[in-house]
């Protein structure tokens, strides 16, 4: 589309009189045409009637004063005529005239166009190439409505998700977090030397397995006092550094030991017994 601008500009810039004339130009010599052919029919006329009186016959003061009779006569016509001449030029420049202010405004229009496009596109983060076209600086890439020129990172996190970044070629995401079984979205998780895809200790798939969310735990029993003890070490005979209270939901920060788990607790580090919590 830029690319038409600057061509119809360009076009109508070096064509424009030949545009603008090309109509009138037609008309306006059909009628100059008949217009002398009339000034030719009258002097024809003219000297017909001369040479008739010049052989009727009559005194030669007779045939003098004919002829300047009819001499005056063509005169008054052919004046008729080429004021009727200079009319129709007169008209054929306005004409012309007007088509060319008509042009001018598309003209104007066109490069007021391209001004825009210009000057939106360099807004844009962009450049207008030699073909008129914009084109995305280094370091952007057009979004997916060809629109708007984005960098890198904006474009991977577009359609990967904030925890991701890119270059010129390939998106990756971020320290800690991989593609989803789907490459659909960098999600907080690691890959075990099987190659299963799993969630980092702490973390577990969500309803739709879309994405790695934290744990929580629950207190299911209360002991005593619907209270259980929260340990400053994985072993039952560790001291105790609190009480958690029953449904009550605590950050789970290690689930890898088989009996207990790592929570964290009043800004704390802790550790429950997994036989006395859910975890959600």
């Amino acid at each position: 589309m830029k690319k038409i601008y600057f061509l119809l500009v360009f076009f109508l810039l070096i064509f424009l009189p030949f545009i603008a004339r090309a109509d009138v130009t037609t008309d306006y010599n059909k009628q100059y045409n008949l217009l002398q052919q009339q000034i030719l029919d009258i002097k024809t006329q003219y000297y017909g009637y001369i040479a008739g009186l010049q052989n009727s016959g009559n005194s030669l003061q007779a045939v003098q004063g004919e002829e300047t009779k009819a001499l005056n006569d063509a005169n008054t016509l052919i004046a008729k005529i080429q004021i009727q001449e200079q009319q129709l030029a007169l008209n054929y420049q306005n004409q012309v005239n007007t088509q060319l202010d008509v042009l001018q405004q598309k003209v104007d229009q066109a490069q007021a166009t391209l001004v825009t496009f210009n000057n939106n596109c360099a807004s844009n983060n962009g450049y207008v190439g030699a073909d008129h076209n914009c084109y995305c600086n280094d370091g952007y890439q057009w979004d997916d409505s060809k629109t708007v020129c984005i960098t890198y990172n904006q474009s991977c996190q577009n359609k990967y998700g904030i925890n991701s970044y890119g270059d010129k070629n390939y998106c990756h995401c971020s320290n800690g977090f991989a593609f989803n079984s789907g490459n659909t979205a960098c999600i907080e998780k690691k890959t075990t030397s099987g190659g299963v895809i799993t969630c980092d200790p702490g973390y577990t798939w969500n309803t739709k397995a879309e994405e790695c969310v934290k744990n929580t735990i629950v207190i299911k029993y209360a002991i005593p006092k619907n209270n259980i003890n929260v340990r400053i070490s994985p072993s039952s005979s560790s001291k105790i550094m609190d009480l958690a209270k029953k449904n009550y939901k605590y950050e789970v920060i290690d689930l890898s030991n088989n009996n207990w788990v790592k929570v964290k607790f009043s800004n704390k580090i802790g550790w429950l017994s997994k036989s006395l919590v859910t975890i959600k």
